[in-house]
């Protein structure tokens, strides 16, 4: 190996934006180097999320809510092993009767719901409580204003920010969806919902688009369906909630008929002409018999 790849070696692994912070000092609280690490992410994606609960899967599935990458075991490339025993450490699970800690001893809350989905929630007031034993720092009031304690940030940059910044290389689905009606705020608010790829490939259950009468509310119905949102009403821009196949597909208006009395006769004739003979042939036919009127 020349000594030029070796740096470029070393140059890609320093500049990788995909790092997991380790904060060693939690180790003091976790009990160990996993539990830490996990303690920060669910912290990260529980801020980033309006400091709410969130759900995550362990490892990569078929669910419909699943997202390629987006799983504990591919974002911290731990062994199930060691997530189990490391999330134990600090978490407690809802349901669950064997648990080594106490619900109110516990950094995590979290449990799985009917559809398979697990969610996590921080114990707030526990995990500040020990957070500010831990930390003993000086608080400034002009930082405090502005950004809280310095100390206590969780400086991290993982997959979602990644996501976050590669959205403007999706100019060409965004040119899509405004073709459909979508503003400018809609669009980015639906890249927030649901990730580029789905959205991509739902654009695709489209067709031709030849028999939808809204394009805009199909596409958030079919959405919805197989990635269940609540921050993602449907509405569609005839006033209805996209249940309805009215809201959808193009009801059948009959033509106003524009002949005069004088050309409707003589079609209707024409009409009792050609069904005239048409019926001359059939009783010429062998074996056809044909009641006359």
């Amino acid at each position: 190996m020349t000594e030029n790849s070796k740096l470029d070696v070393i140059g890609i692994i320093a500049d990788d934006v995909t790092l997991v912070p380790y904060r060693p000092k939690l180790n003091k609280i976790t009990g160990s180097v996993l539990s830490t690490i996990i303690l920060q992410q669910v912290l990260y994606w529980w801020k980033k999320g309006g400091r709410k609960k969130f759900y995550k899967f362990k490892d990569k599935c078929n669910h419909a809510l699943y997202s390629e990458g987006d799983s504990w075991l591919e974002e911290l490339c731990f062994t199930r092993e060691e997530f189990d025993t490391a999330i134990k450490r600090i978490g407690f699970k809802m349901g669950k009767t064997r648990n080594k800690i106490k619900k109110e001893e516990a950094f995590i809350i979290y449990y799985q719901d009917k559809q398979g989905v697990t969610w996590y929630d921080i114990n707030a007031d526990y995990l500040t409580e020990k957070l500010t034993s831990l930390f003993l720092v000086k608080w400034e009031s002009h930082v405090t204003k502005k950004s809280g304690n310095p100390t206590l940030l969780l400086n991290t940059k993982t997959t979602a920010d990644i996501k976050e910044q590669e959205l403007t290389k999706y100019g060409s689905l965004k040119k899509e969806l405004k073709k459909l009606n979508f503003s400018d705020q809609e669009v980015e608010r639906l890249l927030k919902a649901y990730t580029p790829e789905q959205v991509k490939n739902k654009l695709k259950a489209l067709g031709n688009r030849q028999g939808i009468r809204n394009c805009k509310a199909y596409l958030l119905k079919i959405l919805k369906v197989d990635y269940p949102n609540k921050n993602m009403p449907v509405i569609s821009d005839n006033g209805g909630n996209g249940d309805s196949s009215d809201d959808f597909y193009p009801r059948y208006i009959p033509k106003k008929d524009d002949r005069t009395p004088e050309e409707l006769k003589r079609d209707r004739l024409k009409i009792a002409e050609l069904a005239r003979i048409a019926l001359e042939r059939i009783r010429g036919y062998p074996g056809c018999q044909v009641a006359s009127s």
